[in-house]
């Protein structure tokens, strides 16, 4: 992600945006953050290379399933945690792989894939973001619907980094469409994944979903609007300490993370910290 589709910001950015009457954004309260430090912990550790089943994720977590290289495939797993319940978390950009510095950089939309069909006819999709998505999609779907089975009544958090955000976002809206079960979704340094259409689809399906920016992470705003993606709700804007944010009303709220400047954009501010927790195995 910080190699390949940082080199794009300038084309991503050339057309201007549209300007809106944006909501002015209320302060998050520190409990409410403080919410979503756990679904960043289980984030940072879909980064690990040494999980294996029966491996402690998170603050609580215990690895019941995973898959993935972690390069031709994105890693993930799926956890039981005794606070959270039934965990999938999504490994993010891995920069030494080829394959997911490409699916990162495929930002071509595509048609949706027939699973999605839920989110509306105009929805389109990332072709890398679908794609890196489809190779887990249904393994994951299975051992979600096993864990749901052994523990009944269970909520399932959804949540990732970077491309693993991406990624975790279709496949919580996906997991909501198909098991009927309550989904958590907590998303960090969420890219731009579909068109308007794909956000609005995003925002039915998935209305509390939320995915955290920080400060002036260039992410967020990649692919740009002006190829036609746009942002669902839900965002939360975090300062550069990432200890304290605010709620951003609507879709691509220019008072939150839109504020920023592409001249002002920092790739490092793209690990967080998010509510004091950085992104990266051991981190």
């Amino acid at each position: 992600m910080q190699l390949l589709l940082l080199a794009l910001v300038p084309l991503a950015l050339a057309a201007p945006l549209l300007q809106r009457d944006s909501p002015a954004p209320t302060a998050a309260s520190a409990a409410t953050l403080e919410i979503y430090a756990a679904p960043a912990g289980f984030s940072r550790d879909a980064y690990c290379t040494n999980l294996a089943v029966g491996s402690k994720v998170g603050d609580d977590g215990q690895v019941l399933w995973l898959t993935g290289d972690g390069r031709k495939t994105q890693r993930v797993y799926v956890a039981r945690s005794p606070s959270r319940g039934i965990v999938v978390a999504h490994q993010g950009t891995n920069t030494s792989s080829l394959f997911s510095l490409l699916n990162d950089g495929d930002f071509i939309r595509d048609a949706r894939d027939t699973r999605l069909d839920f989110l509306g006819s105009d929805a389109s999709v990332s072709g890398g973001f679908q794609d890196a998505w489809l190779d887990t999609a249904d393994a994951v779907l299975a051992q979600v619907r096993a864990a749901l089975l052994t523990y009944p009544g269970s909520r399932v958090l959804v949540t990732g980094h970077s491309l693993g955000a991406s990624i975790s976002l279709l496949d919580a809206a996906y997991l909501r469409h198909e098991t009927g079960a309550e989904i958590d979704t907590v998303l960090f340094g969420l890219p731009r994944s579909g068109n308007d259409a794909f956000a609005d689809g995003i925002d039915a399906i998935l209305p509390a979903q939320r995915h955290l920016s920080h400060y002036r992470d260039p992410i967020p705003h990649l692919p740009g609007k002006s190829f036609g993606y746009q942002a669902p709700s839900g965002e939360v804007w975090l300062d550069d300490s990432g200890n304290y944010g605010v709620d951003c009303g609507g879709q691509e709220n220019d008072k939150c993370s839109n504020s920023v400047h592409f001249y002002q954009y920092d790739r490092d501010d793209h690990k967080g910290p998010y509510v004091g927790v950085t992104m990266g195995c051991g981190a």
